[in-house]
C-alpha cells in the first residue's frame, strides 16, 4: 500500500494513522475473509521508506473449501483510509489462471491453520 495514500497525522515526533484491510475470495455466497485495522505508527525516518517502498502487510486468506478445491478465481481486496476514509479496491487472480499451483488436499484432518500476525514493515525488510 502506499503511504502517501493515508492522512497519517503528527504525534510527539511520529506519524500516526490506520487503515481497514479486508480481502475475501470473490463469491457471492457467504465469502468467509479477512478483516483487519492495521494501526501505522512510524518514526520520520520509517516514513521516508515507507513513502518510498510501500507499506507491507502480510495474512493468510483461505480459498479453498475443505476438498482442497478453489472456491473463487480470484481475491478482492479492499483498503480504506481510517481518517479520510478514502478506499480503493482490486481484485488479484489466483490459482490455475493465475500460474498458482494448488494443493492437493491431505486426506487427514488437519486443526484450524493459525493466522500469521501482520505488521506494517518497509518491503525491504521482508
Amino acid at each position: 500500500m502506499s503511504a502517501s495514500e493515508l492522512q497519517l497525522e503528527q504525534k510527539n515526533g511520529r506519524f500516526v494513522g490506520s487503515f481497514d484491510l479486508a480481502i475475501a475470495p470473490d463469491v457471492q455466497d457467504n465469502p468467509k475473509g479477512l478483516l483487519q485495522t492495521v494501526k501505522v505508527n512510524l518514526t520520520p525516518e520509517r516514513l521516508q521508506l515507507a513513502l518510498a517502498q510501500g507499506i507491507e502487510v502480510t495474512n493468510t486468506v483461505r480459498a479453498t473449501n475443505a476438498q482442497g478445491r478453489l472456491i473463487s478465481r480470484q481475491l478482492h481486496v479492499v483498503v480504506m483510509d481510517g481518517s479520510s476514509a478514502k478506499a480503493g479496491s482490486v481484485r488479484v487472480p489466483i490459482g490455475d489462471r493465475a500460474g498458482a499451483q494448488v494443493a492437493k488436499p491431505d486426506p487427514r484432518p488437519q486443526p484450524p491453520a493459525p493466522v500469521p500476525s501482520s505488521g506494517v514493515r518497509p518491503a525491504s525488510q521482508r
